[in-house]
């Protein structure tokens, strides 16, 4: 006893004076000495199961000061088979502690896991299992697995939870061997004790995220799971702050989102629980928040509902409008997860968003950022890029000025209003971060810069004028930019390409200026491509001045000598070019980088050299035959290679009666003779680009040889003539500012009206008995005065341009100038989600969310939702004009003409709907409203009249779209919305590429299969829309099934798609 207490006051002595050490020194001093005399002690023949305990506690703490105390290992090993519980864990600690992932003495612990987990003993069953967790491998788990899923039936719950977390490591280290005691892990769901349910969660979770198809089953039960949850059917003692079961609430509302993910079905049974959820957690306590918000990601990832969305938004602004830093990011982020896909809900939030984004908290800001680049648009893009711009020189957090750079690039080519404005975006963004550009931006750059400003002017002078402007701004920003000490390699080679191309320019240096500055730029640039780069561009700034610099010509001479292969031969080809200088001018012409380069693809240009050799006794080529037999082989090349030949364009089918337009004939509504037919299908012929698509610029043919010189720096892409490339152009400013009206504003002034004659012959299509009810009096009510905007409201005003109501109901009388291109684009980020299902009644709905600070400086945006969702059928039926005074700066910020008067506005029925069925009338207006500015969007003229009505998109309005691999790959990564998909595939005869091309709807065209990895895609677009539809579909043999991913310039189309191809999967018998 006395020896006990003496070896457990040198323990304390020990720690105490490494508490009181004064400096580092004697501290290592202290340690040293320890671990001589730990090292003495453990060289004892018989040593005290008690003693070695504290002589291994000792040792782990000298492992964790940082010394080396791998001599105790051994120790800590026959430790975890004493008998005694408490040794039996220090030795259990001290090895998940010290030992490392491929440390041998893992294995040695196999056999002592497999003892203490068949033990009686419920201690040391959790002291294995907790052991397991950390110590086991993946070469050890089939040694040990039997073990725990034996332990799944223990009869006590504290086994059974810790089984259950050890399944949840295995299947990080290796999924395929848990999977195979899937039943098992269902049983574990249903355990009569909460702790074991909770338990399960977290490794359904994970199972559910690598393959949800195969799970869909168990929604019913973690829906009755939540539910009994909620209604506090769980003991007392799960409660948090009188919030029952908050972490498990969490955990089952992440594992309904990945199960409800476009699929209608699953998430229909979710709808209720997830109401009830939201409205017992809103307590005004931090847990209650955090299961509210866990509702808004669960309500925006899986299939959209009306309710859910409103409720969503209701919680979201409460949160944003907190004082709390927290429940504003929070907000932010929820706010960002439900614009994706329903920008409307963003607009009540304007002012709240901008507040965010100046305010001091970094966090908050950067999420704030985050939420405009998810906004964006065509409209707003100027305001935002503005805004990210200004960050990104402020900002000094190198991971942060990364993600930037690559989001204004982004929004730069998506909604880019012209090609100027991208040029000098680009540019900026190289001189506040061009180590952080990537190398296809790059490339976009130099691309734009040769082909111009792309105006619409029919004389080729100020055509040509208005694109020398842009190439020489861009030559000044790179000169400016040459004299920085410092530049990344990809801005040098770019710099390098623009001043060789159009250096001749600058109107401040001259051509032998610039090969001084670009020799400079060599001698400090370490990259040998960089340096590739400046010589090519001297050599063009050669040919265009006729004469080489002596400085410039050492310079080059210099390099010729160079250790890289690639600047060696580009230096010696300008040496032989100088001694022929007529030849240096043909090869180096001026401004033609957007010209073909013809190439002679059969080298005859060597048949006289051939020939000479021949002659001279040379012996002729014999190619092998087997390379012989391979060119000769259709097949075989078809099978080796990809073909990247474009598809001739698909033929547009006839118009009939039943296309667009119903009876009527067409959109207008006339009927007319079968004879238009014909020329209905030429105009529609006319419409189709060369890809195939509606409304889309023609694409050529990429030839071997352009590609080749792209790489090179020497060729780019032309697509001159194609208008409005990068998006609409931008409207001039109004003459004056205009302020918007107030809301009180938009009630129109009445006209004075003449008596008129009876009704026979009136022209007016009202009764006489509404005439006689209208006023003579020919005095108009004075307007009321328009609110002038603070500086705030103007900033919301510009940054939600084209969001939520903006964007979806234009006000009545206002025409929008677009281009195909800029619709397309703009569908990448605002298109909506597919349309919401009619929500279950579930007692009392929610209401929506009230109107914010900032509600009245959209009022004149709205007048065709708000007239159509009006329960007044007088007020409906006849709307009157907008004022005019309410149209000024919109029209500045949407792009509208400010000039026009407002046409009538033809009212749908929705508008006269009875008062209970107002919500579903405001989401038919609203789905239909959108449909109208996506088609103006698409309309080569841009105007479009409020009468017009769009087509709903429909499986009827699919058609297979013929493009190659090349072009597939080009629309894939830049096609915004995707739906995923297991389908299960068990009753096809034969599970082959052949057998899924066939089950394929016949919508779609098949692009390619590549038979060793079991994969094929596919394409399709829809006509109504020009959205375009891809898919890729990979054979599971081992799970007889077919991963579908399904991507979309539409929101709305992925999710409906999926099941149409499930639909046609089921039905395929071979």
């Amino acid at each position: 006893m006395a020896s006990m207490l003496s070896a457990h006051k040198d323990y304390f002595d020990f720690v105490k004076s490494i508490g009181e050490s004064k400096s580092k020194q004697e501290e290592d001093r202290i340690i040293t000495e320890e671990v001589v005399h730990l090292k003495k002690a453990f060289q004892a023949q018989q040593i005290p199961k008690k003693k070695l305990k504290e002589l291994v506690i000792r040792s782990l703490y000298v492992e964790m000061l940082g010394q080396d105390a791998s001599f105790a290992y051994i120790k800590a090993v026959e430790l975890c088979a004493s008998t005694s519980i408490s040794q039996k864990r220090v030795g259990y600690l001290a090895a998940t502690l010290c030992f490392s992932p491929t440390h041998e003495f893992r294995f040695m612990l196999v056999n002592q896991f497999q003892r203490d987990m068949a033990s009686t003993s419920m201690l040391e069953n959790c002291a294995a299992l907790i052991a397991v967790t950390k110590l086991v491998t993946e070469d050890m788990i089939p040694a040990v697995i039997s073990c725990v899923i034996n332990l799944l039936k223990h009869d006590s719950e504290f086994v059974r939870k810790r089984a259950v977390s050890a399944l949840h490591r295995f299947y990080q280290m290796d999924k395929h061997v848990v999977l195979d005691h899937t039943d098992k892990i269902r049983r574990a769901l249903c355990d009569k004790d909460p702790s074991v349910m909770a338990a399960t969660l977290p490794l359904f979770q994970a199972i559910i995220q690598d393959d949800p198809m195969t799970y869909k089953d168990l929604v019913p039960s973690f829906v009755v799971i939540l539910k009994q949850i909620v209604d506090h059917r769980l003991p007392r003692e799960y409660d948090y702050h009188r919030i029952p079961s908050p972490w498990i609430q969490m955990s089952l509302l992440r594992i309904l989102a990945l199960l409800g993910r476009g699929d209608q079905a699953s998430s229909e049974g979710m709808y209720e629980v997830l109401i009830e959820v939201m409205k017992r957690a809103d307590t005004g306590i931090n847990v209650g928040y955090a299961i509210v918000y866990e509702c808004i990601k669960t309500v925006t990832t899986i299939y959209p509902n009306t309710v859910l969305m409103d409720a969503a938004a209701t919680a979201i602004s409460r949160f944003i409008r907190s004082e709390s830093h927290n429940l504003k990011y929070i907000g932010i982020k929820g706010l960002a997860a439900i614009v994706k896909d329903h920008p409307r809900y963003a607009a009540d939030h304007q002012l709240a968003v901008i507040d965010c984004l100046e305010d001091p908290d970094e966090t908050l800001k950067r999420k704030t950022l985050d939420l405009l680049f998810r906004m964006t648009n065509a409209i707003n893009v100027e305001f935002i890029v503005n805004k990210l711009v200004s960050f990104l020189g402020s900002s000094g957090d190198d991971h942060f000025r990364s993600d930037l750079v690559q989001q204004i690039t982004q929004c730069a080519e998506r909604f880019a209003p012209s090609n100027t404005w991208y040029v000098q975006t680009i540019i900026k963004v190289f001189e506040l971060a061009g180590d952080k550009v990537k190398a296809s931006v790059a490339q976009t750059l130099t691309q734009l810069i040769a082909e111009g400003a792309e105006i619409d002017e029919d004389d080729d002078d100020v055509a040509g004028a208005k694109d020398d402007e842009l190439r020489t701004e861009a030559v000044e920003h790179f000169l400016d930019l040459l004299d920085k000490p410092k530049i990344p390699a990809i801005l040098a080679q770019t710099m390098a390409w623009v001043l060789g191309e159009y250096g001749y320019l600058s109107p401040t240096c001259s051509k032998e200026v610039i090969m001084d500055k670009l020799c400079h730029l060599a001698q400090q640039s370490l990259e040998p491509e960089t340096k590739a780069h400046v010589f090519t561009a001297i050599s063009k700034l050669i040919a265009q001045a006729g004469t080489c610099p002596s400085r410039v010509l050492q310079t080059i001479q210099l390099y010729a000598q160079s250790k890289s292969l690639d600047v060696q031969q580009r230096c010696l080809e300008i040496l032989a070019l100088l001694q022929q200088s007529e030849t240096m001018v043909e090869v180096l012409p001026v401004d033609a980088s957007c010209e073909d380069i013809d190439v002679d693809e059969s080298l005859s240009f060597l048949h006289q050299y051939v020939a000479t050799a021949l002659q001279h006794g040379a012996k002729a080529y014999d190619p092998p035959a087997d390379f012989l037999a391979m060119l000769n082989d259709d097949d075989h090349d078809k099978k080796s290679t990809l073909n990247i030949t474009p598809y001739a364009a698909p033929k547009i089918p006839v118009a009939t009666s039943g296309m667009m337009g119903g009876s009527g004939g067409g959109v207008g509504g006339g009927a007319g003779p079968s004879s238009s037919a014909p020329a209905a299908t030429a105009a529609a012929t006319a419409a189709i680009g060369a890809n195939g698509l509606p409304g889309a610029p023609a694409l050529g043919g990429i030839p071997t040889a352009s590609n080749i010189a792209a790489q090179q720096g020497n060729q780019l892409i032309n697509t001159r003539g194609n208008n409005q490339v990068w998006g609409r152009k931008p409207e001039p400013p109004p003459p004056a500012p205009v302020v918007a009206a107030a809301a009180a504003a938009a009630a129109p002034t009445p006209t004075p009206v003449t008596p008129t004659a009876p009704a026979a012959t009136s022209s007016s299509p009202l009764p006489a008995a509404h005439h006689a009810t209208i006023s003579n009096d020919p005095t108009p009510p004075p307007p009321p005065q328009p609110r002038v905007l603070t500086e705030k409201e103007k900033m919301a005003m510009a940054l939600f341009g084209g969001v939520g109501g903006a964007s979806s109901a234009p006000a009545a009388g206002s025409r929008r100038r677009s281009t195909a291109t800029a619709s397309a684009s703009s569908s990448a980020v605002t298109s909506p989600a597919p349309a919401p299902s009619a929500a279950p009644v579930f007692g009392a709905a929610p209401s929506s969310s009230s109107g914010s600070a900032g509600a009245d400086l959209f009022a004149d945006m709205h007048t065709v939702s708000t007239s159509s969702s009006s329960s007044n059928g007088a007020a409906a039926a006849a709307p009157a004009p907008a004022p005019a005074a309410s149209l000024g700066l919109m029209d500045d910020l949407l792009g509208m003409d400010a000039g026009l008067s407002a046409p009538p506005v033809h009212v749908s029925p929705a508008a006269a709907a009875p008062a209970h069925h107002h919500h579903h009338a405001m989401a038919a207006a609203s789905s239909s409203s959108h449909d109208l500015d996506l088609l103006s969007m698409g309309s080569p003229s841009g105007g479009l009249s409020a009468s017009s009505s769009a087509p709903a998109a429909d499986a009827h309005n699919i058609m297979p779209f013929a493009i190659n691999t090349a072009e597939f790959g080009r629309r894939w990564g830049s096609t915004p919305v995707e739906a995923k998909q297991s389908i299960p595939v068990a009753h096809f005869p034969r599970l082959d590429l052949e057998a899924l091309r066939r089950a394929m709807p016949s919508t779609y065209h098949h692009v390619e299969s590549i038979p060793q990895t079991q994969e094929s895609i596919f394409a399709a677009t829809v006509t109504n829309l020009g959205a375009v539809v891809l898919i890729h579909a990979k054979i599971q043999a081992a799970r007889r099934c077919v991963d579908l991913i399904v991507k979309s310039t539409a929101a709305e189309i992925p999710p409906r798609e999926v099941q149409q191809v499930a639909q046609a999967f089921a039905q395929f018998r071979g």
